[in-house]
């Protein structure tokens, strides 16, 4: 075990975003609503003040990051990441579920999540392409000496993040349950035994839980 190297991801999903009905966002780039203080430094406190810190290039990311890190002693500087950025509903943006349910109807089902992983809505984009991204992404950092990293993200990302760590598959990692302003944590190593590089520590870990 001697010089294996232990790096732990803190992975939070942004605040809830302002909407008037139930339905997807009003737009790609919604903003969030109102953040609890409360929640944001119970939320702090779990995370490293010595951490890199990586975002979604989306507003609703870089909002929630912006607030947390108000709570830490001295962060690092966010680094935006189009890597991290949530899979595009396209058209579909604004919709109520009742206006969505019946274009769904014809696709593919999924028990856990609106789309399965190989759909495209109208100009927009795949879990699929969220998981090649993400896919990208670790590539990169698993090849570097590095110390505690935090990522500011959505839904999609983070589940991509933890399927691809985990070796589920797309469709699986789908019915992962990833609330807003939750922490997901993860823990990698550079050892070569059995039972894989990641740990999940935790999983949507949220201020009422």
């Amino acid at each position: 075990m001697t010089g294996i190297k232990i790096t732990d991801w803190y992975l939070v999903r942004h605040g809830p975003v302002q909407t008037d009905q139930p339905g997807l966002y009003p737009h790609e780039n919604s903003p969030i609503d109102t953040l609890n203080d409360t929640d944001l430094e119970w939320l702090a406190g779990l995370l490293p003040d010595d951490a890199d810190w990586h975002v979604s290039q989306l507003s609703r990311a870089h909002q929630t990051a912006t607030a947390l890190r108000t709570f830490l002693r001295a962060p690092g500087e966010p680094r935006a990441d189009h890597r991290l950025n949530e899979q595009s509903f396209g058209d579909w943006y604004g919709l109520s579920f009742d206006a969505l349910w019946p274009l769904l109807e014809p696709l593919p089902a999924h028990n856990w999540s609106i789309l399965a992983a190989e759909t495209v809505p109208p100009n927009g984009s795949s879990f699929m392409q969220v998981w090649a991204q993400i896919t990208a992404f670790l590539e990169e950092f698993e090849r570097r000496d590095q110390g505690p990293q935090i990522v500011v993200a959505h839904a999609g990302t983070i589940r991509a993040f933890v399927g691809n760590a985990l070796g589920l598959t797309p469709e699986t990692a789908l019915a992962l349950c990833v609330d807003t302003l939750s922490l997901t944590h993860l823990r990698h190593q550079s050892g070569t035994g059995l039972g894989g590089q990641w740990q999940l520590v935790t999983m949507n870990r949220k201020p009422s839980a």
